[in-house]
């Protein structure tokens, strides 16, 4: 399962940053999935192995994710208000 998210996530970071657009994309969601991977970490804790390494990294390119679509987001709410005012009322 690890290996296959964290195959998935780097896919997903590329169509991310190639389209520059986050339509259909949940802040809500990448927060539930980073909760999930953090509580995952939470079971290590005393007895660290090799496979928390995957938890840490899996977080990592999902909360890179997450920027991308808050950065996203915030170019398209200025771009949208520069375009209300450039049009005439």
């Amino acid at each position: 399962m690890m290996v296959c998210f964290g195959a998935s996530w780097p896919i997903g970071l590329w169509k991310l940053w190639t389209s520059k657009s986050c339509g259909g994309v949940s802040i809500r969601f990448y927060t539930l999935i980073i909760s999930g991977y953090v509580l995952g970490l939470l079971r290590f804790i005393g007895a660290w192995n090799w496979v928390g390494w995957f938890y840490l990294m899996n977080i990592s390119m999902v909360a890179m994710a997450m920027g991308l679509v808050i950065s996203y987001r915030v170019r398209d709410r200025k771009l949208n208000a520069r375009e209300q005012e450039r049009t005439p009322k």
